[in-house]
């Protein structure tokens, strides 16, 4: 059956293997050849002990993020073991390794030539989108803005469980999508279809995506 948006994780047991030490590129190389047959499939491995990848890397992320992944207690007023404390598990594991090396930004950043971070709160308290900026053309990657193009996008007064604080959110998808249909900058991001980039314009009922 097709099917997508579906996560599966899995912890080898060790008493069934020799060592517990593992070739990781040897393994990453078979994980990803076995993924081939699977079309739409996507193995990603991420290493349990939270090993800094990139140890030139800094992590730039929007002010109040690194409070709320790190945030016991709202941890453990999640459902052990479900989904969102998975969710939280994932990115303390990523992030906690460059504890040393991060940096928070209010309102709009500049963090590369042509990169600036642009604050669209709501999804997580410090969720950003990243502008692309070359010459005269831009380019916005817009991050969690919607979960469902089909819905959230003539209706972005809808909102979804994933969004931490559901009014920001909805207050952030109005004020962003008023915005784009005015200056017509492009954007692109996860949720949107393949392939983009796409412009928001006015429609009958809220907005639409119109393939550039």
């Amino acid at each position: 059956k097709r099917a997508s948006g579906t996560l599966v994780r899995f912890w080898p047991d060790e008493s069934y293997f020799d060592s517990p030490k593992l070739a990781l590129t040897r393994l990453k190389h078979l994980l990803r050849a076995k993924a081939v047959l699977c079309p739409g499939l996507k193995v990603t491995l991420v290493e349990p002990d939270g090993t800094m990848r990139f140890p030139n890397a800094q992590l730039v992320s929007g002010a109040g993020d690194w409070d709320h992944f790190f945030d016991d207690a709202f941890y453990a007023s999640k459902k052990p073991g479900g989904r969102e404390q998975a969710s939280i598990d994932v990115t303390r594991r990523a992030c906690l390794p460059y504890a040393q090396r991060r940096r928070e930004i209010t309102g709009e950043t500049e963090i590369a030539p042509g990169l600036t971070m642009v604050p669209l709160p709501g999804h997580t308290p410090g969720h950003c989108g990243i502008r692309i900026d070359d010459g005269g053309d831009s380019l916005l990657i817009w991050g969690d803005i919607i979960h469902s193009a089909t819905f959230q996008v003539a209706e972005p007064d809808w909102g979804v469980l994933f969004d931490i604080d559901p009014d920001q959110a909805r207050a952030t998808r109005q004020a962003l999508f008023a915005k784009l249909a005015q200056d017509g900058t492009p954007i692109t991001g996860p949720h949107v279809p393949r392939p983009g980039p796409w412009r928001v314009e006015k429609a009958p009922i809220g907005y639409r995506l119109t393939a550039i």
